[in-house]
């Protein structure tokens, strides 16, 4: 692994929402959601770093790209982007290693898109494919890098947290510098 990553604290949390508490989805005809099959691990790490750059993402930077390629390749990872007027708005990725309790791994925008409505219909997407191929339950966690948005946003999109802890995550020594005090 590259010496450019320290596991640091972070306080996170896991958040869940079941089938049952799923609510009525909204179409956009300006925002269409498109699966990505095949997609190149490069143009994958491209909307990767562009969305969660700013939030410190590492997890799919720390893995070697073989990995990531046949993560990307597999059944148990599916990628879907959103567009708004053919330009690529933001991202989500599914974990489907247990049908019935699918992980959104990763999820966000484009800064540009920020502040437009487009996370709503982004999560309602999510919810609605996971909830299609037979998800019971979708979780996901957040953390305190993340928007500071993004614990409300999610509660108001239906999801409970289920558990708060401190993980210790990757992050590069330039994100720390810039948005870390370690003394707290």
């Amino acid at each position: 692994m590259d010496n450019d990553f320290i596991k640091i604290p972070v306080k996170t949390y896991y958040l869940e929402i079941f089938s049952e508490g799923k609510k009525e989805f909204y179409d956009d005809s300006k925002l269409k959601i498109v699966f990505q099959e095949n997609i190149s691990v490069d143009i994958y790490l491209d909307i990767y770093k562009n969305v969660g750059g700013n939030f410190g993402w590492t997890g799919r930077l720390i893995l070697e790209q073989y990995l990531l390629a046949n993560l990307l390749k597999s059944n148990k990872s599916n990628v879907y982007f959103l567009y708004s007027e053919n330009k690529i708005a933001g991202f989500y990725e599914l974990d489907f290693s247990d049908i019935e309790n699918v992980e959104i791994t990763y999820f966000g925008l484009l800064p540009e898109f920020y502040g437009k409505g487009f996370g709503t219909f982004l999560i309602n997407s999510a919810k609605k494919t996971a909830f299609e191929k037979g998800a019971n339950r979708i979780f996901l966690h957040t953390c305190e890098f993340d928007s500071d948005g993004a614990l409300n946003f999610y509660i108001k999109s239906g999801f409970s947290v289920y558990q708060e802890t401190v993980d210790y995550e990757y992050y590069t020594q330039d994100f720390i510098n810039r948005n870390v005090n370690l003394s707290k």
